[in-house]
């Protein structure tokens, strides 16, 4: 019974020898999915729903760890470059302080002489 077990375990990982990374993904996940059926409900209809559940469920968990991420030359190009600023340059000068004389006042008395 160990042997049989073993000798099916061989089998089943040496058959996706060549496959894609999705295929192996599909393949694992509805391994596990068709055990935890089988678990659950305990006849064949809830093992073949696990394994197809679990086959879909591998298939896009596996493709969606494998996404190539962006690499720092690619994240540029995705930036609009900076658009020039028109400046002006303007001249400003302080304004003249003016001060103002004290106005001084005479007074001019005028007397018969």
């Amino acid at each position: 019974m160990k042997k049989s077990k073993l000798l099916i375990l061989s089998m089943i990982m040496l058959g996706c020898v060549g496959c894609t990374s999705t295929q192996t993904g599909a393949m694992w996940g509805g391994g596990a999915g068709a055990v935890a059926g089988q678990l659950i409900g305990g006849d064949t209809k809830s093992t073949l729903i696990g394994g197809g559940i679990g086959a879909l469920g591998g298939a896009l968990i596996n493709d969606y760890a494998n996404q190539p991420k962006p690499q720092p030359q690619q994240m540029q190009r995705i930036i609009p470059p900076p658009q020039p600023v028109q400046t002006q340059m303007i001249e400003v000068m302080p304004a003249p302080i003016m001060v103002q004389p004290p106005v001084q006042r005479y007074e001019v008395i005028m007397q018969p002489r």
